[in-house]
């Protein structure tokens, strides 16, 4: 919601918010407190309806998942938020940005660290490249 918010003060995007069935709450929570803000849920997209939405995007900003390495892999810029998991999962591509924690210098399995990658911090990291 942060992110999103940050996002907003610069230009009005439409957003997807990738999930499965699991994170239909996440993202219907998400969609009620930003309701002035174009948020569409692919929670319950089929794989073929995810990936036309997907290959439309301007950016991917979320967590390492599925979503981010399809992403990729249609040519959309991806930037990966690393909390959890090592940024060499994204090395096989030039099209994902990890972003870490500002205080941290790697990550790994064990880190439990995405709460502390701030909105402010991600918003640099895009900047940087777009």
């Amino acid at each position: 919601i942060e992110l999103i918010n940050e996002i907003n003060k610069i230009k009005k995007y439409n957003f997807l918010l990738a999930g499965g069935k699991l994170e239909r709450h996440v993202a219907s929570e998400i969609i009620q407190k930003i309701p002035d803000t174009a948020i569409n849920s692919l929670c319950d997209a089929n794989i073929s309806e995810a990936i036309s939405l997907i290959e439309g995007s301007k950016v991917y900003i979320g967590n390492d998942t599925g979503f981010m390495h399809l992403s990729a892999g249609l040519g959309v810029p991806s930037f990966g938020l690393f909390g959890d998991t090592p940024i060499n999962y994204s090395d096989y591509t030039s099209r994902i940005y990890p972003i870490i924690p500002s205080s941290m210098t790697s990550v790994g399995h064990g880190s439990m660290a995405m709460n502390k990658i701030s909105a402010e911090h991600v918003m640099s990291k895009i900047k940087e490249i777009i």
